[in-house]
């Protein structure tokens, strides 16, 4: 960029409103400028790429810069006086600040040592653009780059499928944010205070203060404790779920929002049938019917939501419970090949999710609730990733996913699928079927794991049944 071209100066008078209570150096003041280099400036239109240039509108907070800066330059045909803050391991850009009420010098209390007369601004451009400065700002930018890029990735996500809308990262730069060794994860949690205004905070802790952090209701109390600040936070009380109390009025708050179209139409269908509507699938459903509409259960293989239209076409045509030997089936999704899931209650009154297979075929009852039959759906995912398209990081997107779909699963069940999703993706051995050639597949369990978390899951009581439909009979 030619050093003519204007840039536009940062007013670090609003930082100063955010320390207003603090005793404020010349230093801290550039180390707080310098804390945000990294993204928070890219719309900033700049001489150089590497440099942010501030400014401030107060004399007091001149002269404390003046003091604390290691370059100060005189430009004499704009009568300009800027400070220099040179480039750090931690920041990649030069720091510049102006007065920009100095515009002769005898206007303010800059007097002393230490100046540098330069006769242009074009002059004093040239003296910072150099090779080695622009080398430091491509490498650090590089490196903040990779450091962040999980947590990124989980902001991508959550402005995509959730409310959030702002996110805020700290980082170490590959360190705990607390005690500077390795980060092994990062610790979030999101505030808000309206519909569409959440704010997602990410802080990399090492495995000691990671597990610190979990002892706090929320990680922005950690953030507090850690820092020695006060971020006015309310009362607030950890639950390791959504109470099931609340996932009714949850419910009907979705409801809501959708206009009630989906989910009640299908409360209606379950009430004309005699079956009850699960409150975890009514919400499940809610959800999975917020835009983006794709974003719930989307990488299950082989599942499709239907309608309420289509569930009570399906019941019309060969699972009306008057034809069905005193069970009763309501259709919620169905396979590729339309043989729906339903939720199912059997003539001796045993209850739960079933896939319904056509053509008489025996069809097992094999979850007690939506819960884990969306659990095992995932384990079945996390076994073998082969099939889903390309992603940057499996683990972001599937834990983001499944974080979507929180309210509607049991605790044990959401904790169970973080912990997977968690773990890092490798190649692994698979064998579809025992005649099937094994292959090489990227998944976070084996099979072997993945049979046990199945018999975890199944129905305590898998009862086999048929549908049949009126031909059969």
């Amino acid at each position: 960029m030619p050093h003519t071209q204007m840039s536009q100066l940062f007013n670090i008078d609003s930082l100063l409103e955010e320390l207003r209570d603090e005793m404020v150096t010349g230093e801290t003041l550039d180390l707080f400028v310098a804390s945000l280099a990294f993204k928070n400036f890219d719309g900033f239109v700049r001489r150089l790429p590497f440099m942010l240039e501030s400014v401030t509108y107060k004399a007091a907070t001149w002269q404390t810069l003046v003091e604390a800066a290691p370059a100060k330059f005189r430009i004499r045909q704009t009568q300009e006086e800027v400070l220099v803050f040179a480039q750090t391991e931690h920041c990649g850009c030069v720091r510049t600040y102006r007065y920009r009420r100095a515009h002769c010098v005898g206007e303010h209390e800059s007097i002393g040592t230490g100046w540098c007369a330069v006769s242009t601004p074009e002059a004093f451009y040239a003296q910072l653009d150099t090779p080695a400065a622009a080398a430091v700002f491509h490498a650090w930018q590089a490196l903040m780059t990779r450091t962040t890029a999980e947590q990124a990735a989980m902001a991508e996500g959550r402005f995509e499928n959730t409310a959030v809308s702002r996110s805020v990262i700290f980082t170490g730069v590959g360190n705990c944010l607390a005690c500077k060794a390795p980060a092994v994860a990062s610790a979030r949690t999101t505030l808000s205070s309206a519909v569409d205004n959440g704010l997602l905070i990410q802080l990399p802790l090492c495995a000691q203060h990671l597990q610190a952090a979990q002892e706090y209701p929320c990680v922005a109390l950690f953030l507090e404790t850690l820092f020695s600040i006060s971020l006015g936070l309310p009362e607030i009380e950890r639950r390791e779920a959504i109470p099931d109390e609340l996932i009714v009025s949850l419910h009907a708050m979705v409801a809501e929002a959708l206009g009630g179209t989906v989910v009640e139409a299908f409360q209606r269908l379950a009430r004309n049938i005699d079956i009850e509507f699960p409150e975890r699938l009514a919400t499940l459903m809610g959800i999975a019917h917020t835009h983006p509409a794709t974003a719930a259960l989307s990488s299950l293989e082989d599942f499709i939501w239907i309608d309420a239209e289509q569930a009570e076409r399906e019941i019309n045509e060969w699972l009306n419970p008057d034809d069905q030997q005193g069970r009763t089936f309501l259709p919620f999704a169905a396979t590729g090949g339309g043989e729906p899931y339903c939720v199912v209650r059997l003539e001796n009154g045993a209850s739960g999710i079933a896939q319904v297979l056509h053509f008489a075929q025996p069809s097992p009852l094999a979850h007690a609730d939506i819960s884990s039959f969306v659990t095992r759906e995932y384990v079945r995912v996390a076994r073998d990733l082969s099939w889903l398209p390309p992603r940057a990081d499996f683990s972001v997107e599937l834990k983001s996913e499944v974080a979507l779909i929180q309210s509607a699963l049991l605790p044990a069940d959401y904790a169970l699928l973080e912990a997977i999703f968690s773990r890092q993706c490798v190649a692994m051995n698979y064998q579809a079927g025992p005649r099937s050639i094994p292959k090489i597949v990227k998944a976070f369990i084996s099979q072997e794991e993945e049979e046990s978390l199945a018999a975890r899951l199944r129905h305590p009581n898998p009862i086999e049944f048929e549908a049949l439909r009126a031909w059969m009979r």
